[in-house]
């Protein structure tokens, strides 16, 4: 057979091959880069500075964890599925308000493709809204989302000008300690309460702690074999005794996980470890599966949907 004389199912093959090709490569040409050098605190700068806590998630590592989240919330969509595919990294935070619903943001950052602008536009459940830079509303849900940088995907259950303003003028979360950029950029999955433990979080989980002895808290998680292995720092004053404040902080994880149903639960929590240093007191010996991790995950999503 020479080389021109292929078959026709072939040539259209080849062909088909081709064309694949060419928008795949033109897909990833077009795709926005996330800038490098920032870090978390560059990011978590684009959230409401008033925020009871924030969730970080890398979505890479986590990207199971992520998906199984959405596909149980109001949020749940094959758009919604496809814009987690190209993102790097999500983070939220959560204003607890007195009485009312929560104020609650996501930005996430990613190589999104030019065509999400595009699909964003198709949406049936989403309404454009006039103005630049693109914004659309999501009335079903109360949400609003934006793309002020073309890396960046802002959404917020109230105005999401706010973020917005924040994305373009790139302004870090003041506050935010060495300790806990390094801890969120290194762990797949951050929970951090920038205020330590206030009066709002105290009514939110119902567990009472000592006012002020807490400057800030972080709680960090890596994933291996499907396990996610967490520790947690707490920053403390000079005058706190790690040793007196073990079974504090054993009330602590007890209920920020209380909800969460393990097996061997209880012996996980009492095998946590502390030890201190710098105004730093470290836990660390616990773990939650997947599984086990969704409902905590879930719970801080949903409570501004």
């Amino acid at each position: 057979m020479r080389r021109g004389d292929l078959p026709v199912r072939d040539r259209k093959s080849l062909v088909r091959a081709a064309v694949l090709g060419v928008l795949a490569a033109a897909v990833i040409i077009s795709c926005a880069t996330i800038p490098a050098g920032k870090t978390a605190a560059d990011w978590l700068g684009v959230l409401p500075r008033d925020a009871s806590y924030y969730l970080c998630l890398n979505t890479g590592r986590s990207r199971d964890l992520v998906v199984s989240v959405l596909k149980k919330s109001p949020l749940a969509n094959r758009d919604v599925e496809q814009l987690v595919n190209f993102t790097a990294w999500a983070y939220c935070s959560v204003k607890i308000e007195p009485g009312g619903k929560p104020s609650f943001s996501i930005v996430t950052l990613g190589n999104y493709p030019l065509m999400v602008k595009g699909a964003l536009d198709k949406s049936p459940d989403l309404e454009a809204v006039k103005g630049t830079p693109p914004r659309w509303r999501y009335r079903k849900l109360g949400l609003e989302i934006a793309l002020p940088r073309d890396y960046l995907v802002a959404v917020s259950n109230g105005d999401a000008t706010g973020l917005v303003q924040a994305a373009q003028s790139e302004t870090a979360l003041p506050g935010l300690s060495a300790a806990a950029v390094r801890e969120i950029g290194e762990n797949d999955l951050t929970l951090y309460f920038p205020l330590g433990w206030d009066d709002l979080v105290t009514a939110e989980t119902g567990l009472v702690m000592p006012r002020k002895i807490f400057r800030e808290i972080w709680l960090s998680a890596r994933l291996q074999d499907d396990k996610y292995y967490f520790s947690g720092v707490f920053h403390v004053g000079p005058e706190v005794n790690a040793r007196s404040f073990k079974k504090l902080l054993q009330f602590f994880f007890l209920a920020l996980f209380r909800r969460i149903e393990g097996e061997g639960m209880g012996k996980r929590l009492a095998a946590v470890t502390f030890t201190a240093g710098d105004g730093l007191i470290h836990a660390s010996g616990f773990y939650l599966t997947k599984k086990e991790l969704e409902p905590l995950v879930a719970g801080i999503i949903g409570k501004g949907l």
